[in-house]
């Protein structure tokens, strides 16, 4: 009798231990949101988190629906703000004790990098960013599916953004959730995605197995060979189009060249017209020999006047170094600046040469063309020695006028 109620007691415990074991086991289930016998768990799972994600990513295609097109301002505003505001949020719980906290960040952060991701290519960098943070949060949760696929486009849009070494960094992280998954297929195609971006910088390449933002699609290995497929082909594509660019890039370098060519043409032949007059009439306009600069200014200005040439006498400053500097006379339309100079005597002649060489370079920073008209005293013996050196300057002419 002591031996029946002993192994019925023994048999009542096992019973007990079997009955609290599936009790806990139920009450695990139910709070990570799985089914149990038909019955889901409700609160804070992983499910309401999914479910959360697809409302934001509703509300964010709303935006872009609603508003326009991706890339007007308004449409870019709300997505950028909503950018932010996931984000903020997802910085805060990120680091929670909570499992629940921390799997709502690792969804803010791709709800973030998909409205950044809509934004076109204001978006791009922020959309990298968060798409890596989110694969990281993934993770570590053990969410290795949505792990990978985040980092992935993180590489994708690294990629598209030229940010080269931020894409190698995510698609590498890519590459470990997916062994750790054991996709083996996808963690070769990845590798070889690693060392294309690595060797090739600069290529274009399609997204893989499915839209931005979307978890819910089937990931396999024939829709990988699908895209790869149409890699190469991409590539071509992309090649053809750059050099299409770059001829096109050059037939309009040769044509703005062409335009600028003779441009500084016709501004030479007016130049020159300028320097002849110059020189016919500036000596004649005198009866008695000029006093000051600004009598020769004066002259120069009623040439001018009676050629309609369009000037400015003394009205553009232009400052260099310490010092400022006021050419005589300014064309603009020539790109021009013009400076008088009066030699009377010995020492004025070594003067006006060191005036002439400090103006050179401060005229030039907004000036093209440089003209120095030297009315001479019969002064300068050697005209050829004395305008040589300062002619040497590109663009930069001396007229000597004797009197």
């Amino acid at each position: 009798m002591e031996i029946f109620s002993s192994i019925i007691t023994g048999v009542f415990m096992v019973l007990s231990a079997v009955v609290g074991g599936v009790i806990a086991l139920i009450i695990n289930q139910l709070s990570r949101g799985e089914s149990i016998f038909g019955v889901s768990g409700k609160g804070n799972t992983p499910r309401k988190a999914k479910a959360l994600y697809k409302k934001w990513k509703k509300t964010i295609d709303n935006v872009v629906s609603k508003e326009g097109t991706p890339g007007s301002y308004d449409t870019d505003t709300l997505l950028e703000i909503k950018a932010k505001r996931y984000r903020l949020q997802a910085d805060g719980l990120c680091c929670s004790s909570k499992m629940f906290n921390r799997l709502k960040a690792a969804y803010l952060y791709t709800a973030a990098a998909y409205a950044s991701y809509k934004r076109g290519a204001a978006g791009n960098h922020e959309a990298g960013q968060c798409y890596h943070f989110a694969g990281f949060e993934f993770w570590r949760l053990g969410h290795l599916n949505p792990a990978g696929r985040c980092y992935k486009w993180s590489g994708d849009i690294f990629v598209n953004n030229k940010e080269f070494h931020e894409a190698i960094r995510a698609y590498r992280g890519a590459i470990r959730v997916f062994q750790e998954a054991g996709y083996s297929e996808i963690v070769d195609i990845l590798k070889n995605k690693e060392n294309d971006v690595i060797y090739k910088t600069g290529t274009l390449i399609r997204p893989w197995w499915d839209k931005k933002g979307d978890f819910f699609g089937q990931l396999t290995s024939d829709t990988i060979n699908d895209e790869q497929e149409g890699q190469e082909e991409q590539v071509e594509q992309r090649e053809q189009v750059e050099q299409e660019e770059q001829v096109e890039q050059k037939e309009q370098d040769e044509e703005v060249e062409q335009v600028e060519q003779e441009r500084q043409e016709g501004q030479e032949e007016q130049i020159e017209k300028l320097l002849d007059f110059i020189k016919a009439n500036l000596r004649p306009a005198f009866f008695k020999p000029p006093e000051i600069e600004t009598e020769i200014q004066n002259q120069l200005e009623v040439i001018f006047n009676t050629q309609s040439f369009d000037f400015q006498r003394e009205k553009i400053t232009i400052p260099y170094s310490v010092k400022c500097y006021t050419p005589d006379f300014t064309f603009n339309s020539l790109s021009l600046a013009l400076e008088v100079k009066l030699c009377k005597t010995p020492d004025r002649e070594k003067r006006i040469v060191e005036e002439i060489n400090s103006d050179i370079p401060a005229y030039q920073t907004q000036y093209r063309n440089l003209i120095f008209v030297v009315y001479d005293f019969q002064i300068i013996r050697d005209e050829a020695k004395f305008k040589s050196s300062i002619e040497s300057n590109s663009n930069v002419y001396v007229v000597i006028v004797k009197h």
